[in-house]
C-alpha cells in the first residue's frame, strides 16, 4: 500500500513540475470601431500538440479591455482565446512572447446581412479524369470580405435555410472532399452548395471535391448563379493533359500548360460572366448530330409515305366514325321527342352533315 502512495506522490510531483506560471495578456478589440471591450468574457483553452483541449479557463477583461494573468503552462501547450460578440465566435491562437509574457489580441466585428462586400476574386477548377466517364473535380475557391463588419447572410425563404454563401455546382456533382470550413455549416442541393458559416473581414479560402459521371462521356461544368452574387471575378480551369480529351468554352482562353503537385495540366482562363458555362467531352463521346437529323428526316419521310400511300383510308376510317356519332346523337335527339321543337335545328344541322357524309362515300 505504502509503495503505491509513493508511486501516486512522485507521478503527482512529475506531472505538476512539467507546469509553470506563464504571464498572459489578452486584449479584446473591435474590428469595426477599433474600441476595446471592457469587462467583456472570454475563455482561453489549453491544447496539447495534436490539437485537443486540456483545459478551459473563463476569464474577463478589465476596465481597459485587456486581461493579465498567470496561467498554467506545459512544454507543448497551445493557448486558444475565444469570444462570442453579436452572436458570431472569434478565435485566435496567435499569442507572441514579449519580454516573457504571451500576448494576443482578439479581435471581434460588428454584423452585417449585406453582401456589398463580398467577393470572389477566383475561382479554380482542377479537373482530372478518372475513366471515360468519371471525372474528379477539385475547386479552390477564394473568398474575400472587403468590409469592416462580420458577413452574417440572409434566411433563404426559397430553400427555408439561412444561407451566408450560394456556390454554384454542376448538375449532378457528388461532394467527397471540403476544407476551409466548417462540414456541419454546409448544405447540398441539386445545382449549388449553400454555407451558413459567417464570413469576417479578410481573405480565405475553400476547396472543395466531387465527382461527375456521364453515360454519354459528355460533362457538363457549367455553374449557374441563378442571380446570387457574388459571382467569381475570375477563372481557371486546369484538366489533366490527355489528348483525348476536349474542353470547350466560350468565355476561357487557353494558356498553355502548367505544373500542379508534380503532374502537368492544360490550363484555361478568363473573366466575365460567362467564365463558367464549360463543357467537357472524353474519348467516349461521339457527336450524334449527324444520326440525329438523319432520323429525323426518315420520320419525316416516312410520314409522308404513309399519308401518301394510306391516307385514303385513313380519311375513310374517320369519315365512318364521325358517321356513327352522328347517327347515334340523332337517334338520341328523336328519342327524346321535343314537341315543341327545340332540337329541331340540330338535328336539321346534323342530317345535313349525314347527307354530305353519304355523298363523299358514294363518289
Amino acid at each position: 500500500m505504502w509503495k503505491k502512495t509513493i508511486l501516486t506522490v512522485l507521478l503527482t510531483t512529475l506531472f505538476v513540475s512539467s507546469l509553470y506560471a506563464m504571464p498572459v495578456e489578452v486584449t479584446i478589440r473591435n474590428g469595426t470601431t477599433r474600441d476595446v471591450l471592457p469587462n467583456y468574457p472570454f475563455t482561453i483553452h489549453m491544447l496539447n500538440k495534436t490539437g485537443k483541449e486540456t483545459s478551459k479557463l473563463d476569464l474577463r477583461t478589465d476596465s481597459k479591455g485587456l486581461y493579465r494573468g498567470d496561467l498554467p503552462f506545459g512544454k507543448d501547450t497551445v493557448l486558444l482565446a475565444r469570444a462570442t460578440y453579436r452572436g458570431v465566435t472569434y478565435e485566435t491562437t496567435s499569442f507572441k512572447k514579449i519580454k516573457d509574457t504571451l500576448v494576443a489580441e482578439l479581435t471581434v466585428y460588428e454584423i452585417t446581412d449585406r453582401a456589398d462586400n463580398i467577393t470572389i476574386p477566383h475561382r479554380t477548377l482542377v479537373v482530372s479524369p478518372q475513366n471515360d466517364h468519371t471525372v474528379q473535380v477539385f475547386e479552390i475557391i477564394q473568398l474575400k470580405n472587403k468590409g469592416t463588419r462580420t458577413f452574417v447572410g440572409r434566411y433563404n425563404d426559397e430553400l427555408d435555410t439561412h444561407q451566408v454563401l450560394y456556390i454554384p455546382m454542376p448538375l449532378g456533382y457528388r461532394l467527397n472532399h471540403l476544407q476551409g470550413i466548417d462540414s456541419r455549416k454546409v448544405l447540398t442541393y441539386n445545382r449549388a452548395i449553400i454555407t451558413e458559416e459567417k464570413l469576417p473581414p479578410g481573405e480565405r479560402e475553400i476547396v472543395l471535391g466531387y465527382l461527375l459521371r456521364s453515360d454519354t462521356g459528355l460533362f457538363d461544368l457549367s455553374l449557374v448563379s441563378d442571380g446570387n452574387k457574388p459571382e467569381p471575378e475570375q477563372a481557371t480551369v486546369l484538366l489533366l493533359k490527355n489528348n483525348n480529351w476536349r474542353l470547350k468554352s466560350g468565355a476561357l482562353e487557353f494558356s498553355g500548360e502548367t505544373d500542379f503537385y508534380g503532374k502537368l495540366y492544360q490550363s484555361w482562363t478568363g473573366k466575365g460572366s460567362d467564365i463558367l458555362k464549360i463543357k467537357l467531352y472524353s474519348p467516349a463521346y461521339r457527336d450524334r448530330t449527324f444520326t440525329w437529323a438523319l432520323a429525323i428526316i426518315g420520320g419525316v419521310l416516312l410520314s409522308a409515305m404513309l399519308m401518301f400511300l394510306g391516307g385514303k383510308r385513313i380519311r375513310l376510317y374517320y369519315t365512318l366514325k364521325e358517321k356513327d356519332r352522328i347517327m347515334n346523337t340523332l337517334s338520341a335527339l328523336k328519342a327524346t321527342g321535343g314537341e315543341d321543337g327545340y332540337y329541331q335545328p340540330i338535328i336539321k344541322i346534323l342530317e345535313e352533315r349525314l347527307s354530305e357524309i353519304n355523298r363523299r362515300m358514294a363518289s
